[in-house]
């Protein structure tokens, strides 16, 4: 879990170098050798205390789905998914250690799968439950840390508050304030930067006024 309490964006490699990527119907997802592509970066949220979800570039999320891959077969698909308020913990991941590499676990006690093999299984993901210890080893994935969320930094300047936005995300960062500072704060970051806003607006209108005054 702490790898990913940094990150933003990350790509998820499998042990044979495969990474997992966002089809374009926007529904499935597949592997493939290549890292490179947008389609191969996926952006992290943590929930709680151990779950974290992936969003793919076309918003939607990754859910361990309950459809069979194949009739007979015991993995099931795994799909991306618009955020519903009905979804019962199927687009959350625990991720687990092991060693160098991470497991991801699923709301049905199943593993984020890559699979080989011939078609249909080749360069297909599934979620499900390995027994044997060959096939424990193929759920390990290799976390590539694409881009980090940005970091509280101190300087000897005056306190400021600054917003750094990446497209449509805002994140707070705090120059010379203490962390507890920041979550002891009893006010949301929104309404303060507004009530500085007016205040400024209001001086600017009695310094045109004075001028105006002569």
């Amino acid at each position: 879990m702490e790898l990913f309490k940094k990150a933003k964006t990350i790509r998820l490699r499998t042990t044979k170098d495969k990474y997992m990527l966002a089809d374009d119907d926007e529904q499935s997802v597949s592997l493939d050798r290549e890292g490179s592509t947008e389609k191969a970066e996926w952006e992290v949220f943590l929930t709680g205390e151990k779950y974290i979800r992936f969003k793919s570039r076309h918003g939607k999320y990754l859910m361990a789905s309950n459809t069979p891959f194949l009739e007979g077969v015991k993995g099931k698909k795994v799909v991306q998914t618009e955020l519903k308020p009905d979804l019962d913990g199927s687009v959350n991941w625990e991720p687990l250690r092991d060693g160098f590499h991470v497991r991801l676990k699923s709301h049905t006690g199943g593993f984020l799968r890559p699979l080989g093999g011939l078609p249909p299984w080749r360069n297909n993901i599934t979620h499900d439950n390995p027994h044997r210890s060959k096939t424990k080893e193929k759920v390990l994935w290799d976390i590539e840390i694409v881009e980090n969320l940005p970091s509280y930094r101190k300087t000897n300047s005056d306190s400021k508050l600054y917003c750094m936005t990446n497209e449509q995300a805002a994140y707070p960062i705090i120059y010379d304030v203490e962390p507890t500072d920041v979550r002891n704060q009893s006010e949301a970051v929104g309404e303060a930067f507004a009530k500085h806003v007016r205040k400024e607006g209001a001086e600017r209108w009695r310094d045109a006024l004075k001028e105006a005054a002569g």
